[in-house]
């Protein structure tokens, strides 16, 4: 399914915080490189991934969050050069080696607020991701599916890896009532919401 590879991953991190009376501001960052060899292909990937967070203490009771980040990723090896069938998803693989590294810059804000009973929370994202990478089926000439066919007389459906710019954003909620004095109780309900 994949051909024999050599690679090569390195990364150089930092994250720091600080606390400023009600806020408290974090961060970091981090470079990555890498190398992979297969085929007599040389393939290089790098970038730097981030974020900026925030949190406001309003009061003893209600928190706010915000953060933004930035985010990559470099194809993996399956991606870049499988070709073959993938036994255990009824799939013939096809790779890509002309696939760019994902690249992903999200937004999301968030809140908490609790008493002695109830805590809430309720956060919303955004994320823009460019050069998203899946797989997709193939069709054949006739517009029907792509079927390949082993020496043992399996069929696999044929897929191959693409690339495409994708948006995600989305929303969760939950509501946690632990009344006091029955500290056993709990009534918690969550909702996630997704759009992509």
């Amino acid at each position: 399914l994949i051909p024999e590879y050599k690679s090569v991953e390195a990364g150089l991190f930092f994250y720091t915080q600080k606390h400023i009376d009600k806020f408290n501001f974090s961060g970091g960052a981090r470079i990555d490189k890498k190398g992979i060899e297969f085929n007599g292909l040389q393939k290089n990937y790098g970038d730097i991934a981030g974020s900026l967070g925030m949190t406001f203490e309003a009061t003893n009771d209600l928190i706010f969050k915000f953060n933004i980040a930035r985010g990559y990723r470099a194809p993996n090896l399956s991606e870049l050069g499988s070709n073959g069938a993938h036994e255990g998803t009824n799939r013939y693989e096809y790779g890509n080696t002309n696939l760019a590294s994902e690249k992903s810059l999200q937004f999301d804000a968030g809140m908490e607020w609790s008493n002695e009973h109830i805590s809430f929370t309720g956060n919303a994202f955004y994320n823009n991701v460019t050069n998203y990478i899946f797989y997709q089926k193939l069709l054949g000439n006739s517009g029907a599916d792509s079927i390949i066919v082993n020496e043992d007389g399996e069929e696999f459906f044929a897929f191959a890896y693409k690339q495409q710019n994708a948006n995600l954003m989305g929303a969760e909620f939950n509501l946690d009532i632990h009344p006091h004095p029955l500290d056993g109780l709990h009534i918690e309900n969550t909702v996630s919401i997704v759009n992509g």
